[in-house]
């Protein structure tokens, strides 16, 4: 008599693997999705890994909430047998379109394939009780526990919710941590000629949507996936709505002279030098030689000759000597990326809580050492894609305190009249994500006047 092996579904055995990296191994969703992507040649697998990775990091707070009222010592599993019961509640919870009993057949061949068959049944068992009970979860008291009640249904960490209600109301606070578990649509910023960009999309089928606060800007549903061809077009760049309205706060010239800080990947390097019509010269600086590669390649994509790229970290190095003045500096900083979070769900459960602190202090040390490379009556735009204060406003004030040839003018005029409101009373541009359906993303003009 032959017996013949279970064969578990590749989309669900590669999504483990990922996820092992993600939760496990601590590595970056971003760079884990391109091997997922590579080692899973079937489209619909490719697409379901996808799902199911993205899915679980999304909601991995409030699945292991769930998963701690039926598995106790879930703490004591191995590792891969958690990650099993991550991927299978998540699916179990949100992939309407997957029968239960295939989730739950495929984590137990999951389980031995890992050599983790001592779990088989626990997994199993685990399994059906949450799907007997999907229905009536039990959930902290929202009264009596604010924090742990929000922090559980919206899955965000709950220091981090306690943070958010030191800067903003219960309502608002509730809104943020829900719009960061929407899906992100694909966003493009359509460099010229927008309506042969449209003319193309018809022709292809994708259903895209015009943003009208922009007047360059196109987004086209979430879980679109572009193709190489697509991607690497010269008609459009894939550049979040609220991020291209940074390089427009410069308001630079064509034959200005501008130094990207931070520059790599290179999106708003690529947008400044559309703004100059390629005239002039943009440095751009980055401490990844990788994250230059792909601005270089995107830049010999577009034919962009005025953009010259070299590593250099600034917290460690100063420019060369013969480094001249410049028209314009951006210091887009890296940050805590509370605005990214919608894009990027990882990134909420790798956050510590004294990071924006850490944040902070080395965002004010790469001001210090590129606020003097502005000529006197040039511009200074700082820069964030996080909406902790500690990251913004305190960044500014202290700069501005330490150097006062530099004043704080507002960016109301180098926005369009649909996003005035998102002008502070500072005269800062902070976007709050639920407020504005983009991502968050805070920034200052400051202008030198010595």
């Amino acid at each position: 008599m032959s017996h013949t092996k279970k064969r578990t579904s590749p989309a669900r055995l590669h999504a483990l693997h990922a996820l092992e990296k993600i939760l496990s191994d601590g590595r970056i969703l971003d760079e884990v999705l391109p091997e997922l992507e590579k080692n899973c040649r079937d489209g619909r697998d490719r697409a379901l890994a996808r799902e199911i990775v993205s899915g679980t990091c999304r909601w991995w707070g409030w699945i292991r909430f769930v998963l701690s009222n039926y598995a106790p010592k879930l703490d004591g599993f191995p590792a891969s047998v958690q990650r099993i019961l991550e991927l299978s509640v998540y699916q179990l919870l949100y992939l309407d379109r997957v029968p239960p009993y295939a989730i739950i057949s495929d984590a137990v061949e999951l389980a031995r394939i890992q050599r983790c068959a001592g779990f088989t049944s626990a997994v199993n068992g685990i399994l059906r009780t949450v799907e007997r009970n999907r229905n009536a979860f039990p959930v902290p008291n929202r009264d009596t526990d604010f924090v742990t009640y929000v922090s559980s249904v919206n899955s965000h960490p709950a220091w981090f919710v306690k943070r958010c209600r030191e800067i903003w109301s219960d309502e608002e606070v509730e809104s943020f941590l829900q719009f960061n578990n929407t899906r992100a649509p694909f966003s493009l910023r359509i460099r010229n000629q927008i309506q042969s960009a449209i003319e193309r999309f018809e022709t292809m089928s994708i259903p895209y949507k015009i943003d009208e606060r922009f007047g360059d800007m196109v987004t086209i549903e979430a879980g679109f996936s572009p193709d190489r061809d697509f991607y690497e077009s010269d008609r459009w760049a894939a550049q979040d709505g609220a991020a291209s309205l940074v390089a427009s706060l410069l308001g630079v010239k064509p034959g200005w002279r501008v130094w990207d800080v931070c520059a790599a990947p290179g999106g708003k390097t690529l947008h400044i030098a559309d703004l100059m019509n390629g005239e002039g010269q943009i440095i751009a600086t980055d401490r990844s030689i990788q994250r230059l590669e792909r601005l270089r390649k995107r830049m010999s994509q577009l034919k962009c000759s005025c953009i010259h790229p070299f590593k250099l970290n600034l917290l460690e190095k100063l420019p060369p000597a013969d480094f001249a003045p410049c028209d314009a500096v951006l210091v887009d900083v890296p940050c805590s990326g509370w605005g990214t979070f919608r894009r990027n769900p990882d990134l909420r459960w790798r956050l510590q809580p004294d990071d924006s602190k850490r944040y902070g202090d080395q965002a004010l040390q790469l001001l210090e050492n590129a606020g003097g490379y502005v000529r006197s009556g040039g511009i200074l735009v700082y820069s964030t894609c996080t909406l902790s204060p500690d990251e913004n406003e305190w960044v500014v004030k202290t700069y501005l305190s330490r150097h006062p040839e530099y004043q704080l003018e507002s960016v109301a005029p180098f926005l369009r009249r649909s996003f005035q409101e998102a002008v502070s009373p500072e005269g800062c541009l902070f976007l709050f994500p639920p407020r504005w359906a983009l991502d968050g993303v805070f920034a200052a003009r400051l202008r030198k006047y010595a």
